[in-house]
Parts: C-alpha cells; structure tokens; sequence
C-alpha cells in the first residue's frame, strides 16, 4: 500500500504496444485505474493530496463491519467475502494489464483467482496443485484454439500470475478457515495488518526520513518499524484483553506475539510487491472502488503475503490446529 516514485517500467514491446487504444476498446468493462505521471505517491498511495480521511476512515469502519458480520455468520460466510474479495482484485489487476497494454486471459485468470480459496477451504491444500494446474492447461489451449493471439508466453504468464498472486495467496484463507480455530485465527491476522498498515501510514507521516526500499522511495524505515510494533502490540493486547471473537490467546502470549511479528514481517513484503507492479504498470492505485483507499488489491497486498506466513506458523504452533 505503500506509494513508489519514478517513471513505469516499459513490459511491453513494439508489437505489445502498437496499438493499446484498439485493445482497450475490446477489453470488457472493469473498474478504473488510477494513473500516474513519472512522479507519484507519498508515504503511503494513499497519502496523496486532497485525500478524504474522514472518508478513508469511513470506508474501512465499512468493511470492518463487513467483515465482522461474515464472521459471526461462520467460516463459509466469510469464505464469501474471501471469494469475492479475490474477484473484485484480480479484475483490477487485469484491468490495470490491458490499461498497459497487455493481454491477460481475463475469464480465465477470474475463475482460476476465484476458484483457488473455495477449493482450498473444500479439498484442503491439495486443490493448489490442481487448479494451478488446470489453469495452466486451459491457458493453452486458450491460445491454442484461437481465443487470442498474440503474445502467449507473455499473456499466460500474466494470466497466471494473477492466478497465484491473488488466488494462490488469498487461497490460504480458505485453509486456515478449515480448523475450528481457523476464524478466530484469521481474524487476528487481519486485525495485525491493519495495525500494521494504520501505524506505519501515521508512523511514517510523522517521524519518516529514511526511505527503505527503492520499490517504494517514499516507504520509510521508521514507518516500518512502527507497523511491525503495532502489529506485535496487537498480539499482546489479544493475549492481555481478548475480545469477544477472538479469545483463542488467553493463555498463548507467546503464540501471539509470534504471529504478530510474522504479520509484521511478511505485509511490508506485500506492499512492496504490489508497489513493483504498479511501478512496472504506470499506475498509482490499482483501481477506484473503495473511495479514500484506492483499489481493493492496494487494500490487501500486505494481507496476501501475511495469509501464507500466518498458515504456515499455525502449523508450527500446534494449539492452534487441536
């Protein structure tokens, strides 16, 4: 989520490029990308000028309530709200690609992107190898039977990127979901990197001199640091005072911890990337649907890579999975 100065990458070639109006006007209709000149950002994408804080605030004070709502539903609610949430990110994705000037598959990449959490929470971790796999087949035989043309190896490579990135990724919440804990566990994941997103925006803005990867100049070490903080605090607070919904850490303070520096960790890393592709892009957000954020995937970079690394350590820590 974090903003990244300097001019776009070029990924395409002559052929790619020739022609992007004429792609652009036989691309389906999807949401609008924010474009970007060679200068762009501030500490965080969303850190840009005439921003509407009290409406960035009301937006997430939504979604929040969205997501608690799906939670005190049961997992397959939330399950809905994953699948959906996939949607709306990989259609910004490709959206933003042809906006470039490439091509992904866009139906396929969607089904794929969308079918990977609810195969994950259905048949467990074994629905990756298969419906990364089948994308991949009927990536080429989208080529193959002429429903597009140009550029293959590019343009499926595209296509699955958003397959993986969104899909695969995001598939982790379907797994986590599987256990009798797995709400109460995904739900503090999500809760630490808005810790961790809120603190290294305000942490950034205030205290912010030293930049902390070229991906993103205007990212900053000490607004880093103050998420990862936050995002261990967050931990201890759920150990110390657990809410309603989320008593699983009463007696696991360093179980909490833990997950919280793993969440601190791993969304700076999602920022990042997502900060490579929109730099690689030419784009500033990924799109416009959430008003005062940007995009929905510029909401969920860092929770995307947060999901794996959370999975992974519940594994490791087995009170979680009993």
């Amino acid at each position: 989520m974090f903003g990244s100065d300097g001019p776009a990458l070029d990924l395409t070639d002559g052929a790619a490029s020739a022609a992007p109006a004429a792609r652009s006007a036989s691309a389906p209709s999807m949401p609008s990308v924010s474009r970007s000149g060679a200068d762009y950002g501030g500490l965080l994408d969303d850190d840009k000028p005439g921003r509407n804080i009290p409406q960035a605030i009301a937006v997430g004070v939504a979604l929040g309530a969205v997501v608690l709502v799906a939670m005190a539903l049961g997992p397959v609610y939330i399950l809905g709200v994953v699948a959906l949430v996939a949607l709306l990110a990989v259609v910004e994705l490709y959206n933003a690609m042809r906006i470039a000037g490439l091509r992904p598959a866009n139906l396929l990449g969607i089904f794929g992107a969308v079918a990977l959490p609810l195969a994950a929470y259905y048949r467990g971790d074994s629905a990756f190898t298969l419906v990364l796999a089948l994308s991949l087949v009927f990536g080429m035989l989208w080529y193959i039977v002429g429903a597009d043309s140009e550029r293959p190896v590019l343009n499926l490579s595209l296509t699955l990127l958003g397959v993986a990135w969104v899909g695969g990724l995001g598939g982790f919440a379907g797994l986590i979901l599987r256990n009798d804990r797995g709400v109460q566990y995904l739900a503090s994941t999500i809760l630490m990197v808005v810790v961790f997103d809120t603190l290294a925006y305000f942490g950034g803005r205030a205290f912010g001199s030293r930049p902390f990867h070229r991906a993103s100049p205007n990212k900053t070490w000490e607004g880093t640091l103050a998420g990862f903080v936050g995002s261990v605090f967050t931990g201890a607070a759920l150990w110390a005072t657990p809410l309603s919904f989320i008593d699983m850490w009463s007696d696991e303070l360093t179980a909490a911890l833990a997950l919280g520096a793993a969440v601190g960790i791993a969304a700076p890393i999602g920022d990042l990337a997502e900060s490579l592709v929109k730099r690689d892009l030419g784009i500033k957000d990924m799109g416009t649907i959430l008003p005062g954020h940007g995009g929905v995937l510029d909401r969920i970079d860092g929770l995307l890579f947060a999901l794996p690394t959370a999975y992974y350590l519940a594994l490791s820590l087995r009170f979680v999975w009993e």
